[in-house]
């Protein structure tokens, strides 16, 4: 079949011997896509990924006044607004009701949280040693701008380096203070029998926040991202 349009084809020939008799056989080398990365500042190129039927361009006097894709605007202003008119009429009443919903989803579904962070987790040990862990966030051409000690001290610094700096003492002294029976829904396991459980309970969460499981979902967004970005010139 016809090779798509957007790969460049090259060719190169070679010659291989097939059951005794030579063979002249054309070799074809499938290179990445060249093309230059798509500018978004210019509508044709936007217009690639959005539905025409679901894009709104009005311009006024040739001043462009908007562009956008009214279906999203439409929804998201809708629910947002929604929401703070509901929060600015009850405010006790709204208050009431978004504390009772988030302890009641603590408590009830924390075992998802968990269990999802734990997939993933193991769905990105996978990923790295699979074949697709070889895959390049980049051009094939291209070579990494940094080395692994700089760009792990540069992720490390940006993503949790001031955090640790401040909450890395005082995150689990705020859930080992506050971890009682009057304020049980700070720590999601409720009424302890002595300190000690409180500290570990403490010590958990926190390790929690901080650990594998708190980069996990960093580095699924960070990979999806970059290859889009990268790699399809997204």
């Amino acid at each position: 079949g016809a090779l798509p349009p957007h790969l460049i084809v090259g060719a190169a020939t070679t010659t291989f011997a097939l059951r005794g008799t030579m063979v002249e056989h054309t070799k074809v080398d499938v290179s990445r896509d060249k093309k230059e990365p798509l500018d978004f500042t210019k509508e044709e190129d936007l217009m690639h990924h959005v539905r025409p039927n679901r894009w709104l361009s009005l311009d006024l006097a040739g001043v462009r006044v908007c562009r956008c894709n009214w279906v999203v605007s439409l929804m998201a202003t809708c629910f947002l607004w929604g929401f703070v008119t509901y929060c600015l009429a009850d405010k006790d009443g709204a208050l009431k009701e978004l504390k009772f919903w988030q302890t009641w989803l603590t408590q009830n579904f924390t075992w998802l949280y968990i269990g999802t962070q734990d997939v993933w987790a193991v769905f990105l040990l996978w990923l790295m040693f699979s074949k697709y862990g070889k895959l390049k966030l980049g051009r094939e051409d291209e070579q990494p701008a940094y080395g692994n000690a700089a760009w792990f001290a540069m992720l490390f610094s940006c993503g949790v380096g001031v955090g640790l700096y401040y909450w890395g003492v005082a995150e689990p002294m705020h859930y080992y203070r506050q971890s009682g029976p009057s304020n049980w829904n700070n720590v999601v396991k409720p009424f302890f029998q002595n300190d000690d459980q409180r500290a570990q309970m403490a010590l958990f969460v926190t390790l929690f926040h901080w650990g594998i499981h708190g980069w996990v979902v960093y580095i699924v967004t960070a990979v999806l991202i970059g290859f889009v970005c990268y790699r399809w010139n997204l």
